[in-house]
C-alpha cells in the first residue's frame, strides 16, 4: 500500500512538472502574441483615423456618404485578397506593405466617387493621417492648405516675381496664394522660383485632373482586374506635388 501511495506521489510530481513547462511555453506564446498585437496596434490606429476621415467627408458634400460596411470590407480585402502579401513571413514587412495597401486601396476606392476637386483634398487629409506617427504637421501650415489663402492682396505687384511663362499658366488666384505661401511659410519661401524654373513640369501638373504618380497598387490592380469597368488612372496614387519641387524640399532637409 506504502508503494502505491509512492507511485501515486511519483506520478503526481511527474505531472505537475509537465503542466509547469506547458505553462512556462504558453506565457512564451502568449508574450509573441502580444508583442504581434502591439506591432500591429499602428495599422488599426491608422484604420480607426482613417474611417473618421472618410465619415467627416459628408461635411464637404452632402452626397459623401460612406458606410461602415463598405470600410470594412476594404480593409477585408487588404488583409485576405492582397497578393503583396505573398510569401512575405516577417511581420514589420507584412506591417509595412498593409499600412501602404491601406492609404493606396481607401484613395482609389472613395475617390471613385468624390468630385475630382475634391481629390486633392482627401489625398492631402490621407497624407496627413499617414504621417502623424512620424511627425506633425505645423499648425500654421495645415491651416494655410485647408482655408487657402485668406489674405486680400490690394496690389498686384507680387505678379512681378512670376516670368510670363508661369503668368500662362497660372491665373491671377493663383499667382496670389503662392505668394502668399511664400510669404507666410518659411518652408515654402522657394516655391515662385521652383514654378518660374520648371514650367513644363508645373503645366503638367495643373493640367492634369488626377496629378497622379506612375506607382502602381499590386492589390488594388488585383483588384481592377476582376471589375472591368475600373478607370485605368484608379491604378495612380495621387501626387500631391510637381517631383521636381518634392526634392527641392527634400535636398533642404537632408542639408
Amino acid at each position: 500500500e506504502n508503494d502505491k501511495i509512492i507511485n501515486t506521489l511519483t506520478n503526481l510530481k511527474k505531472e505537475s512538472f509537465e503542466i509547469e513547462e506547458k505553462v512556462a511555453e504558453t506565457d512564451i506564446i502568449f508574450q509573441e502574441i502580444e508583442g504581434i498585437s502591439r506591432i500591429y496596434d499602428t495599422i488599426s490606429d491608422f484604420c480607426s483615423r482613417i474611417y473618421f476621415a472618410i465619415e467627416q467627408l459628408a461635411t464637404v458634400n452632402f452626397l459623401y456618404q460612406f458606410s461602415l460596411r463598405f470600410f470594412l470590407s476594404v480593409v477585408h480585402d487588404i488583409l485576405y485578397k492582397n497578393p503583396s502579401l505573398n510569401e512575405v513571413k516577417d511581420y514589420l514587412q507584412r506591417l509595412e506593405i498593409l499600412i501602404r495597401d491601406l492609404f493606396i486601396t481607401i484613395y482609389h476606392r472613395i475617390t471613385r466617387t468624390l468630385l475630382h476637386e475634391d481629390h486633392t483634398t482627401f489625398a492631402l487629409r490621407l497624407s496627413q493621417i499617414s504621417i502623424s506617427n512620424k511627425y506633425t504637421i505645423p499648425n500654421e501650415e495645415f491651416t494655410f492648405f485647408m482655408k487657402g489663402g485668406e489674405n486680400i492682396i490690394s496690389s498686384t505687384t507680387y505678379l512681378d516675381q512670376f516670368t510670363e511663362q508661369a503668368k500662362e499658366i497660372l491665373t491671377e488666384p493663383q499667382c496670389s496664394y503662392l505668394y502668399q505661401l511664400s510669404e507666410e511659410l518659411p518652408s515654402y519661401k522657394n516655391i515662385i522660383s521652383s514654378v518660374n524654373n520648371n514650367i513644363d513640369e508645373w503645366k503638367s501638373f495643373l493640367s492634369n485632373d488626377d496629378n497622379s504618380d506612375n506607382f502602381s497598387n499590386d492589390n488594388e490592380n488585383n483588384n481592377n482586374n476582376e471589375n472591368n469597368d475600373d478607370d485605368n488612372d484608379n491604378n495612380n496614387v495621387k501626387q500631391l506635388v510637381p517631383l521636381s519641387w518634392e526634392n527641392e524640399q527634400m535636398n533642404d532637409c537632408n542639408n
